[in-house]
């Protein structure tokens, strides 16, 4: 069922995804996720009228002053064959 749920573009994507990923070869990937709270990208981001309804101001206003939040995470990609 997932396969129909999947647009064709997701699956190129996909398709190309798993081909890099088979031929990887072992190692050590870094993961670094974060969600930054920058005025000066937030505000003209959330005023303009393409952006504006991508925030949900009520959240931000609350987290505005926070800064941000980064995750570091070390991934060992071991041999697939």
């Amino acid at each position: 069922m997932l396969g129909k749920a999947i647009s064709k573009s997701s699956k190129a994507v996909l398709k190309a995804h798993n081909a890099v990923i088979s031929e990887m070869r072992p190692g050590v990937i870094t993961v670094e996720p974060g969600c930054y709270f920058i005025d000066a990208l937030l505000s003209p981001a959330s005023e303009a009228p393409d952006t504006s309804g991508f925030f949900n101001q009520k959240e931000l206003v609350k987290y505005k002053d926070f800064g941000s939040v980064r995750i570091e995470s070390d991934v060992v990609w071991p041999s697939l064959s």
